[in-house]
């Protein structure tokens, strides 16, 4: 009798420790099965079927309808991104991928594709942009192929079907964000603000600096007289009423409002250089007009720089409320991960904990809730070991 207690209680002690074991052992072979099947799982390219498609093809022919890339970047109304990449990985199961790919590694494959884009755009301190910049002002072609071969070595490993990838999602994604204002815009807002109508002060001063000169307003008022005075005499020589009604409305006209010339206000002698500027020894009455038109001229542009300017800030808005949402989206992201990762772990508790209850149950009578209780702190203690 002493032999066979002796022997139920090792069964049993062995039987506690089983849990750790059996997690141990099950971990152990996720590892293996993981690592033997790391080579197929990773690359997209390569685990076609005959001649089937591989996974990157069926995945580019998802991304290539509709707005499915849209979506997966930026989340579908309800749908948060994580749901559209399931959605993604579903559609692919059932639609000839060979093999088995699930939203993390769908999101991990162009997560890759654009780290390797922004790392090639930026301009920071070892980036690709920068790398190449430096390369092309010495002027030396020896450098400039290395650092072309650097960068695309440093693209590849970061994303391997950069090549294949890159063509379909970046046209999706709105093509280069060095041609955009913002990396979410696809409009450059300050060029379109340049080249509006309303703003051709602006864009003429900054396009053609050494256009044409403007006529001053002296030179103008006088072009405008000299016309009038050929209207006049243009009537008279009808000898209509019309001319003769239209002749005394243009005197009491000119009596009231005509700006007298440069002969009338100075005695001084009136001279016409080559650049074809009148000049006078007394230049203060041409300098005060050249000064009313160069204010008007100012004023107009002063109005399309803060046409630019608002332009501008309601786009700084835009880009920070969507940075905004991209935070939050992120967060979420994160949140369900971990609620994810929790669930898997209280269901792995939860099988591990009612096996060696049910183990015990059949050598020992003890209650189904002395066993639970009892199988739930050896598992939470050894998991906290393993920690």
């Amino acid at each position: 009798m002493s032999e066979q207690n002796e022997s139920a209680s090792l069964r049993t002690s062995s039987l506690a420790i089983r849990p750790s074991q059996k997690s141990g052992k099950k971990k152990s072979e996720t590892q293996e099965s993981t690592q033997g099947s790391t080579p197929r799982a990773r690359d997209w390219r390569r685990d076609a079927i005959g001649n089937g498609p591989c996974s990157l093809d069926v995945l580019i022919r998802w991304l290539e309808k509709g707005d499915n890339f849209q979506s997966f970047q930026h989340g579908k109304k309800s749908l948060k991104k994580l749901q559209v990449a399931r959605q993604a990985s579903e559609w692919m199961k059932h639609h000839g991928c060979p093999s088995e790919r699930n939203a993390e590694s769908v999101r991990g494959l162009l997560r890759g594709w654009r780290e390797a884009r922004d790392w090639r755009q930026a301009t920071g301190e070892g980036k690709g942009k920068s790398l190449m910049d430096i390369a092309e002002a010495t002027g030396d072609d020896a450098k400039v192929e290395e650092a072309e071969q650097y960068v695309k070595a440093k693209i590849e490993k970061m994303c391997p079907e950069w090549d294949l990838v890159n063509p379909i999602v970046a046209e999706k994604d709105g093509g280069e964000e060095s041609l955009r204002t913002g990396t979410s815009c696809k409009e450059d807002v300050t060029l379109d603000a340049l080249l509006d109508p309303r703003c051709g002060s602006i864009a003429t001063a900054a396009i053609e600096p050494s256009g044409p000169r403007e006529s001053p307003p002296w030179e103008t008022q006088e072009s405008e007289s000299q016309e009038g005075e050929g209207d006049r005499v243009g009537g008279e020589a009808e000898g209509s009423e019309e001319g003769m009604i239209g002749r005394g409305r243009l005197d009491e006209t000119e009596s009231n409002s005509r700006v007298p010339s440069v002969s009338d206000k100075s005695s001084g002698p009136v001279t016409t250089p080559p650049g074809g500027v009148f000049q006078k020894e007394n230049k203060g009455d041409n300098l005060t007009a050249w000064n009313r038109g160069a204010k008007r001229t100012s004023g107009s542009s002063a109005g399309g720089i803060d046409t630019v300017l608002e332009r501008m800030e309601e786009q700084d808005e835009i880009y920070r409320k969507m940075e905004k949402r991209k935070l939050e989206l992120q967060e979420e992201d994160m949140q369900e991960r971990q609620t994810e990762r929790h669930r898997s772990a209280m269901r792995e508790r939860f099988k591990a904990t009612r096996e060696e209850a049910v183990a015990r149950l059949a050598v020992e009578k003890l209650p189904w809730a002395v066993l639970i209780r009892e199988a739930e702190e050896r598992y939470d203690q050894a998991m906290a070991e393993e920690d």
